[in-house]
This record gives structure tokens, sequence and C-alpha cells, in this order.
């Protein structure tokens, strides 16, 4: 739980630094340790060490989970919808399959009460990729989803590799919006500004079809997701790792993105957009904007666009697969669980 994850955060902030992956980062699990709700689940971290020396933290929610009608103990990769991916933090000077070696021993060495582990959102470049690669039994995969990303070495080429129906659509957004007397384009990475534009971004992105007369899942209008965001741009923006982005026509809010920066590849984490303005495809001119603003930079290569919506299909994006697993313990419990999938599997493919 919460006095776990603050007794070895020194430790997790030192791992990460030298092993960068924007999403391993300390700062997000303590958003979501303040912020965000999991009923039923608590958190539990484990720490792998070599010679005194940490090289692995495993972040997991430990709760129980029914599948195919067996109550399983589990321990689930964190994910949540404002949160899609998920890995564990494994130093690069060892073994990765040796380390989850380390950590089942670990496991069966404290008596740890275990059914089945979740690898719930991990992508096909993490370390429990590797993991899930090299495990032959008591393994089953469920349906999974994909990120698109785009390359910004050359503005031009990226919107070429569209089709000629969609850039059409972007090149007569663009005469639109130029008819406009007043177009702005603002983008901040720290300061006071960021936090305005932040609010800018809440307001747009309840504005529509996320907003109350819609799905109500805008960020806005729930209290702990407004500081779950707050909390991650306190601790991350200082760091250069966040950047909002809006496009303002005659002073009103027309769309607004709410990214994170690594070492070579934005994410654009949220979209939003006012609907009154819905016929100059406003989240894709965003997206354009992001193309040609760090197209041939000399940090940024790839904009993930951190969603398998049916919309990012217009850019014509690489995919990244991401997938999710269970992996089952040798108890009773875990054993049951995997043959009544299995079987069940094997009934689906002989109808």
């Amino acid at each position: 739980g919460k006095n776990g994850f603050e007794k070895i955060y020194t430790i997790w902030k030192s791992l990460v630094k030298e092993n960068f992956k924007l999403f391993n980062l300390p700062e997000f699990y303590d958003a979501f340790l303040k912020n965000i709700p999991f009923p039923k689940k608590k958190f539990v971290f484990f720490l792998i060490t070599h010679n005194e020396q940490p090289c692995a933290i495993f972040p997991f929610l430990y709760h129980k989970l029914k599948i195919a009608e067996v109550k399983c103990k589990c321990l689930e990769l964190p994910k949540h919808s404002h949160f899609n991916t998920s890995d564990f933090i494994i130093d690069k000077n060892h073994n990765t399959i040796k380390i989850f070696n380390s950590l089942l021993r670990g496991l069966k060495k404290i008596n740890f009460d275990w059914d089945v582990i979740y690898l719930n959102g991990f992508d096909e470049n993490s370390e429990a990729s590797i993991w899930s690669k090299s495990i032959n039994k008591r393994k089953f995969q469920l349906t999974g989803s994909y990120s698109g990303v785009l390359s910004t070495f050359d503005k031009s080429e990226t919107l070429a590799n569209t089709k000629k129906r969609f850039q059409k659509k972007i090149k007569r957004s663009k005469k639109l919006i130029a008819q406009s007397k007043d177009v702005e384009y603002l983008s901040s990475s720290d300061g006071e500004d960021i936090n305005l534009l932040y609010q800018n971004f809440l307001d747009v992105e309840a504005s529509g079809w996320k907003g109350l007369s819609g799905t109500k899942t805008a960020v806005k209008l729930h209290d702990n997701l407004i500081w779950y965001y707050k909390c991650i741009i306190d601790s991350l923006a200082p760091q250069g790792l966040v950047e909002i982005n809006l496009l303002k026509i005659n002073s009103n809010t027309v769309a607004g993105q709410f990214c994170l920066k690594s070492d070579d590849t934005i994410y654009i984490l949220k979209i939003g957009y006012n609907e009154e303005y819905k016929n100059i495809s406003p989240g894709h001119i965003m997206i354009n904007y992001l193309v040609e603003r760090y197209s041939g930079s000399p940090t940024i290569k790839f904009i993930d666009l951190y969603t398998d919506a049916e919309w990012i299909n217009d850019w014509e994006s690489t995919k990244i697969n991401i997938y999710n697993e269970y992996i089952f313990n040798n108890s009773a419990k875990g054993i049951l669980a995997y043959s009544f999938l299995h079987a069940g599997k094997a009934v689906r493919k002989l109808k």
C-alpha cells in the first residue's frame, strides 16, 4: 500500500533514472495512490535485490478475481482507463527472465498466496513481454489492443502516407481555419502557463460528447481525475515531461491535448474539442499541428496516439500491440481456472 510505496520511493527513482521509461516513473503511481480508487484491491510492491543492490520493482494490485467461475487470488499489473499501459521496473544490466524467476521463488519463499498473475496492458516492447514469451505452460492470452504511432521525421511524408481523401480533409480544414481573423496555437510545458492551459483543456474536453450531455467521462466532472492529472503536472512538468496544447479561434478554445514526453516520443494522453467546430476536424488538426511542430526535431521522433480508437486509422499509423494475459500458478485454483479456460477455448474452436 501507500506505506510500502513511500519506503521504496527513493529506490524506485534511482532505478528508473538509470533505466528510463516514461510510464515506469514512480510519480504516476504516487498520483494513482492519491487519487484513483481501486475498490477491493490493494497495491503491493515487491523489491528484488542482487548483492544488496536493488535491481527490480514489481508493482501489483492484489485482489480476488473470478476466472471461469473460479475465485482466484490475483496479482494484477496496474492499469486504469487513464493509464493504459504498465510494465515492471527492471535494471537493464540484469537478465529479465532471471529477475522474474527470482520473483516467483521469492513469492514461494514467503508463502505469498496467489493463483494468477494478470499482465494487464503490456506492450510488445515491455519487460512483461519478454517474460511472457519465455513461458510455455499455464498461459492464457486475452483480447488485446494497440496504440498508433506516427513518425515526425518528415511532416510531408507523414501526411503523404495517408489516403488522398484524408489529405484533402486536412487541407480543407486548414483553409477554413485560415479564414478566421484570430487563430492561436498555444503550448506550455511548465510554470503558471501550464496550469492556465490545463484549466482551458478541462473546459474544452467537457464541452463535447464527454461532458454532462454525453458519456460524462470528461476529467472536469470527476474531482479525483482533476487532481490525478494535476499531480502529474506538478511532479513531471518541472522535469520537462508534460506538454499541453490548445487551438484557439477568435479567443474561443476549439481543441486541446494533454501530452507527456519521453526521450524520443510525445504521447497524446487526452484530447478534447468543441463540437461546434467539428467541421474543421479539430482533433485531427491538433495532431497535424504536432506533426508539423516536431517535424525534423532532434529529440522527438515519434507521436504516440495512445489509443486504438477507430479514428486513428485515418493516419495510417504504425501499430504497437498491447496484450493482456493470465499466467497461472500451479496452485489448485490456478490449475483449475486454466483448465476451464483452455477447455472453453478448445470447445469454441470445434464449433
